[in-house]
């Protein structure tokens, strides 16, 4: 994956935004997402987190992938099943607190997640070239299978903009769900609607 240097960027952009988007607890100075954090902290019982100190070097991206495949279930089923590396990168790095983890670090755990035991999470990327978004899904919430889903009847249609307040995606994932999708010919694009592009079910496809 070509993600290291791309989550580097655009997590550097987040955190700047991050204070701006989330108000703090008067009481704690916590946000409410870092409180939400450290309640899942809490349910999985995490007393510590990965580093290489408290593991070999040959093991700590597989250790990190491991904790990874817990830490991260609740957020996944928050967002639909599905999360790019930069979001991954910005909350596992707020759980962590000042020990951080590099983004060369992050992603490499990430590639060992599929590999794991029993893991239901998958890693790859969505959107066609050079609009791509390196990601991390469920198993039972592949992109293409949700989009049928919501294109339930022949003539029923979606748009960037729909399927992003649907599923509580951004602008920019949702972009390249559908583009991904439309590659693979599940849905097809219609330029001409008086609602901007909308997208389809691809009934030539049949």
């Amino acid at each position: 994956m070509e993600s290291a240097k791309e989550i580097s960027e655009l997590a550097r952009q987040l955190q700047k935004r991050k204070q701006s988007q989330l108000a703090a607890d008067p009481a704690t100075g916590e946000t409410a997402q870092e409180v939400q954090i450290h309640d899942w902290i809490n349910d999985l019982g995490m007393s510590s987190f990965v580093s290489k100190e408290s593991v070999g070097g040959g093991d700590y991206h597989k250790e990190m992938a491991r904790q990874l495949l817990d830490f991260l279930q609740e957020p996944l089923k928050l967002q639909h099943g599905i999360m790019t590396l930069v979001d991954v990168y910005c909350i596992y790095n707020r759980a962590r607190g000042t020990d951080l983890v590099s983004p060369s670090d992050l992603a490499a755990a990430c590639q060992q997640l599929s590999k794991l035991p029993n893991s239901n999470i998958k890693t790859g990327t969505i959107g066609v070239a050079p609009k791509s978004v390196a990601i991390i899904r469920l198993d039972e919430l592949a992109g293409h299978q949700k989009i049928e889903s919501l294109l339930s009847s022949d003539d029923s249609f979606i748009s960037i903009s729909g399927l992003a307040s649907k599923l509580k995606l951004s602008i920019h994932v949702a972009s390249a769900i559908l583009e991904d999708a439309e590659a693979s010919g599940v849905i097809c694009r219609d330029e001409q609607a008086t609602e901007g592009v909308v997208y389809y079910k691809n009934l030539f496809s049949r």
